[in-house]
């Protein structure tokens, strides 16, 4: 079901992170969406976060300044490798870009694999807040959200981000997901739904 992130956290327009927002680069989060995640995480108190979709890496680099984040695991596919299932067009642009080095970085290891084929298992039960973001296909987005809820602590969080809003609508008949724009929201697994 979609609602608004205010029904499940009401004082998040309060929330403010003051961390810094690199360029706005075509295939990351915008700046507010990063805004808005750093936090999210700051306010969790989280100390590990596993992110599905490097990209170019601005995403860790914003995760790897929240104060108290100690360890950061972020994935995305090997060089030359081609996903194993179906990814939406636009997705092709944003494959094998060479992450920006930038300070901060030495809290963030870079795990390649496909996420469909990945062993999430060492992580499991060891991450303050998941986010995901890699491929846009309903059939990713399924999977690594299933795999995101294996990997979360107890009270933990799990924040997807859809890329476009055309998957949201889907994703919110399977799981709660709370909105903090038309992209981004909290998600939690629908009651009786078990990871």
């Amino acid at each position: 079901m979609l609602k608004n992130i205010t029904d499940w956290l009401p004082e998040f327009e309060t929330l403010s992170y003051h961390g810094p927002v690199t360029t706005e680069v075509k295939g990351n989060a915008n700046g507010l969406e990063r805004s808005q995640l750093g936090a999210l995480v700051e306010w969790t108190h989280a100390r590990t976060v596993f992110e599905f979709g490097t990209f170019n890496g601005a995403t860790a680099f914003a995760l790897a300044l929240v104060p108290g984040v100690e360890k950061i695991w972020t994935l995305d596919l090997p060089d030359g490798v081609d996903p194993l299932w179906e990814i939406e067009s636009d997705d092709a642009n944003y494959l094998h870009t060479p992450v920006v080095p930038l300070p901060g970085l030495d809290r963030v290891e870079f795990l390649r694999g496909d996420s469909a084929t990945f062993d999430f298992s060492p992580y499991w039960g060891q991450c303050d807040v998941v986010f995901v973001m890699g491929a846009h296909s309903l059939v990713y987005i399924r999977s690594d959200l299933e795999n995101a809820f294996k990997m979360v602590r107890e009270h933990g969080l799990v924040i997807w981000h859809a890329g476009t809003p055309d998957p949201v609508a889907a994703i919110g008949q399977e799981y709660d997901v709370y909105l903090s724009g038309s992209r981004m929201g909290l998600v939690e697994q629908l009651a009786g739904k078990e990871s």
